[in-house]
């Protein structure tokens, strides 16, 4: 999956990931990661969402992945929706980002204020 994700063959790596019969957290990151490499931010948002289905947590780099892929596509409302309760620095740029290339500068200065990046 983690070869998929680098060769940005998303289809590929949904397809790997359907036939694990474990799944953990790095196999399913690198799955989401393919998505937002290819602005499948669906993939990545339902994949984050099934995670827990099949007893895996999404961690930070899960929530980064799909923040990130709603942020390519210019979804900040996904993005922001997404933020996690321990949102680092990754996932805060990310949503700064995507509600930059939103044009949404109230919210881009609300998030500045709120996390004080530093």
């Amino acid at each position: 999956v983690s070869a998929c994700e680098k060769a940005k063959e998303w289809r590929a790596a949904l397809q790997l990931l359907s036939q694990q019969d474990h799944r953990d957290t790095i196999i399913c990151n690198s799955a989401i990661s393919a998505c937002e490499k290819c602005i499948e931010w669906r993939w990545a948002l339902r994949l984050v969402a099934s995670m827990q289905e099949f007893s895996v947590q999404p961690d930070v780099i899960s929530c980064n992945a799909a923040i990130s892929a709603c942020e390519n596509a210019l979804l900040w409302r996904w993005a922001i929706q997404l933020q996690p309760s321990s949102a680092d620095s990754v996932a805060i740029a990310a949503m700064l980002s995507a509600c930059e290339k939103g044009q949404n500068w109230t919210l881009t200065l609300e998030l500045l204020s709120l996390h004080r990046l530093t």
